[in-house]
């Protein structure tokens, strides 16, 4: 097993990001993370200069029927009740929802966390399986300051 790591990217006018943690124990192939332009920080609920802030993005995993669909997911962040979840619309520029759940944009947020070292993340959706440690990722997003922290989340039967 390989230790465990998260990458820093940072680019002029770009937004910078954090990847989940994770742990290579293999090649693997199609790991693309793709920069938003500085200006999204200003649309995105939650984002403050000197904190935290993690993105969650739900992707299909091979499931069926409800278990196919990005909607009904919640999330939380193990240890930290004080952690703020923020669940957005599918709007092309998405709002938060004020909702419990995720739409069937699968996409959410954590705010209200201090710098620290990485959490762990858990996510559950009724009669589904929802996966937050695929591989390579060990399902705990990293929290640096001024850096959007991003985690993918994976439903399946």
């Amino acid at each position: 097993m390989s230790t465990p790591l998260y990458g820093r990217i940072t680019h002029d006018n770009y937004l910078p990001i954090l990847t989940p943690e994770i742990a290579f124990d293999m090649d693997l192939a199609g790991f693309n993370l793709t920069m938003p332009p500085a200006i999204v920080a200003t649309y995105i609920p939650g984002y403050a200069k000197g904190q935290p802030l993690i993105v969650i993005g739900a992707m299909k995993g091979g499931g069926t029927n409800a278990c196919a669909s990005l909607d009904g997911i919640t999330f939380a962040v193990e240890g930290h009740p004080e952690a703020q979840i923020l669940y957005f619309s599918t709007d092309q520029i998405p709002m938060s929802t004020g909702g419990t759940a995720t739409t069937t944009a699968g996409r959410a947020s954590v705010a209200g966390l201090a710098p620290g070292e990485p959490v762990k993340i858990t996510a559950t959706k009724p009669g589904c399986t929802v996966d937050m440690t695929r591989a390579p990722q060990t399902g705990r997003a990293p929290r640096e300051a001024d850096y959007l922290s991003v985690i993918a989340a994976y439903v399946n039967d």
